[in-house]
């Protein structure tokens, strides 16, 4: 899994500073304060594995919305809501 370190290394040695660019960055705490928002208490662990899941995972038509997102929280709720 990269660490924001890792995309800055990477993209210092891939493009131009002055390039333009769209980006999206998801991490652990937005994934976190989501859950919350949807009434799924997860750990900071948890969070980070979804981060994880959402980064192995990518539909390239799709990216990372919150609809995505939402999904794999939900996922993780139920998950957890089992004996």
């Amino acid at each position: 899994m990269p660490t924001v370190k890792d995309i800055i290394e990477w993209l210092s040695k891939a493009y131009c500073q002055e390039e333009h660019v769209a980006v999206d960055l998801w991490t652990a705490k937005d994934i976190m304060i989501r859950a919350e928002e949807l009434g799924v208490e997860i750990s900071e662990k948890e969070a980070e594995e979804i981060v994880e899941k959402i980064h192995n995972h990518i539909d390239s038509e799709v990216g990372i919305n919150w609809c995505v997102v939402d999904a794999y929280i939900e996922e993780r709720g139920k998950n957890n809501d089992m004996p």
